[in-house]
């Protein structure tokens, strides 16, 4: 390149005096020689001659090294204009994607809002209907105790008796008026209203009701006597292979089904000696934790959480 081979005007115009400045003459040349060479006419012509041209080549020279400047400037300008049209044009991109962003932002924002105010409402519909739920749980509640009162009261002059085998009696009748003879209780055939052989989940039984609740309280309360009584000794002609391990007769209150449940539970907790004892009386359920405490009526299961 010019650059680094040619002297920059600049550099040139250093090399010459300047215009106060004086040149000291060659220590080689006689000073009475410059003067003849300087005064001579064919060497004034001649310089003459070569100061003109000398002049244009150091013009030309520098004419050339800035045209070049301004190619490499041309070329710088159009790279950093081309780079501006490319970020201008990536800008505009980065508008409009922000722009689209925004309005979906926007639509997002009001399908939110919409949401929350759906959410709201469905909240409130929830909420009535939970309500609505609870007071017809409590009516259906309510109904559900109503008629198991009613289906217990409709059992209060009844009685089960266990652990009698149906090949020990002739009919249940006999085997009631066996089992109130053996528990010193005077009940004649006409005292009882109906009896019948039942069969239940794990057992079989003799369910009998008696005409009135009088008479059933007097045989159900000496129950306790039974525990003298044994099957063999009551019914000797029973056959051996229909009789029990335990030989022994067991009599209970005919329950509804949730107080039956009942229970059973307590019954298993009586015999992991959670209970001191389990017992009904007309259908109520009651249990007793210590010798020293008081009876404890149970109405549901949660009662049972609580003993």
């Amino acid at each position: 390149m010019f650059k680094d081979t040619m002297p920059t005007p600049a550099k040139k115009r250093d090399q010459r005096p300047s215009d106060g400045e004086k040149v000291s003459p060659d220590p080689k040349v006689p000073r009475h020689k410059e003067e003849d060479h300087a005064s001579d006419p064919e060497n004034m012509a001649a310089a003459s001659q070569a100061s003109p041209e000398s002049s244009s080549t150091e013009t030309n020279s520098d004419m050339q090294e800035i045209k070049e400047m301004l190619v490499v400037i041309q070329g710088q300008m159009a790279t950093v204009l081309s780079d501006n049209r490319k970020i201008q044009r990536d800008l505009e991109t980065l508008k409009e994607s922000m722009n689209v962003q925004d309005r979906e932002l926007k639509q997002t924002q009001q399908q939110l809002a919409k949401a929350v105010a759906q959410s709201e409402l469905l909240k409130k519909e929830l909420d009535a209907a939970l309500s609505k739920f609870r007071k017809q749980q409590e009516e259906i509640d309510s109904i559900w105790c109503k008629q198991d009162d009613l289906e217990q009261y409709s059992r209060k002059n009844t009685l089960e008796l266990h652990g009698i085998p149906r090949g020990a009696y002739s009919s249940t009748e006999e085997a009631v008026l066996k089992v109130t003879t053996a528990l010193n209780v005077n009940v004649r055939p006409e005292d009882i209203e109906i009896s019948h052989h039942i069969r239940l989940k794990h057992s079989e039984a003799i369910i009998v009701k008696f005409v009135s609740h009088k008479v059933k309280s007097l045989v159900y309360k000496a129950r306790t006597r039974l525990k003298n009584v044994s099957l063999t000794g009551l019914f000797q002609d029973c056959p051996a292979s229909s009789r029990t391990e335990s030989n022994r007769i067991h009599m209970c209150e005919s329950l509804t089904a949730y107080r039956r449940h009942l229970v059973n539970k307590l019954n298993t907790k009586r015999r992991n000696n959670e209970l001191l004892s389990v017992w009904t009386m007309d259908g109520k359920v009651f249990v007793k934790t210590s010798p020293e405490g008081s009876p404890i009526r149970i109405f549901c299961d949660e009662d049972l959480d609580n003993l």
